[in-house]
């Protein structure tokens, strides 16, 4: 029996999944420029949106 792998990579092809991806690059280009004290505040902001895409897959 040939065994499948890697059978349920179709998200990649979604454009909601596009667009994730996307919108957690911006984020951090956006946020990496925050001042030293609200840096905790711009990882967690750069964390939620590395979900997005990771809930999507």
């Amino acid at each position: 029996m040939r065994e499948r792998k890697n059978i349920n990579r179709g998200f990649r092809q979604l454009r909601v999944w596009n667009d994730a991806v996307e919108l957690y690059v911006l984020t951090c280009k956006l946020l990496l420029v925050f001042p030293f004290e609200l840096k905790k505040t711009a990882g967690n902001c750069i964390d939620c949106s590395n979900s997005i895409s990771r809930n999507i897959a």
